[in-house]
């Protein structure tokens, strides 16, 4: 039996939070339980409920997504995907341990793995949670802790790529830089 993921969507543009919404009731293991067009809406949400999973918009009034996510950790550390227009603030997101980076506007496709990783993410935690002390380092070593990434974030002619470590079919040096090639793309780093 899968358990429910507990969602809030927060966005202050009313369609993209629509879009957002429209999008998690095609995952029947997604439950949207709150949705807010402001940060302290958001912010007192997190506070009341008990949620596994936030779909945040970088710039909101009062509160942005950014500061949510800083202050989340003391209400059960919820998965956090940001959905924003703005690629500049991708690095700042990961810094506060965001699952993914949404760059509006994105495919029903992008959604979608970006909703599986924040499943998987979850399944792998519950999973820790579950198991005793005993459990725990087969757990972690099965669970992905340790090993290398499968994706790189790569910030190359102005733009945030994302590109599959096993996509990379070889690096070399450009000066003060590395031109990674990926298949037919090129990224300058």
């Amino acid at each position: 039996m899968n358990q429910r993921i507990r969602t809030l969507v927060a966005d202050d543009e009313p369609i993209a939070r629509a879009r957002v919404i429209a999008l998690l009731r095609d995952e029947a293991d997604i439950e949207v339980v709150r949705e807010c067009a402001t940060g302290e809406e958001a912010r007192a949400a997190i506070e009341q409920e008990r949620l596994d999973l936030l779909f945040l918009d970088i710039q909101m009034p009062e509160v942005t997504g950014l500061d949510l996510a800083r202050t989340i950790r003391t209400h059960g550390d919820p998965a956090v995907v940001f959905v924003t227009a703005h690629d500049q603030y991708a690095l700042n997101a990961f810094e506060v341990h965001a699952l993914d980076y949404l760059l509006k506007p994105f495919s029903a496709a992008r959604f979608r793995a970006a909703v599986e990783h924040a499943r998987e993410h979850l399944a792998r935690r519950r999973q820790r949670h579950q198991a005793g002390p005993a459990d725990a380092p087969a757990i972690s070593r099965d669970a992905g802790v340790g090993q290398r990434r499968n994706r790189l974030m790569i910030k190359s002619g102005g733009r945030i790529h994302f590109v599959r470590t096993a996509d990379i079919d070889w690096c070399e040096a450009a000066g003060n830089y590395v031109r990674m090639h990926a298949g037919t793309q090129e990224y300058l780093i």
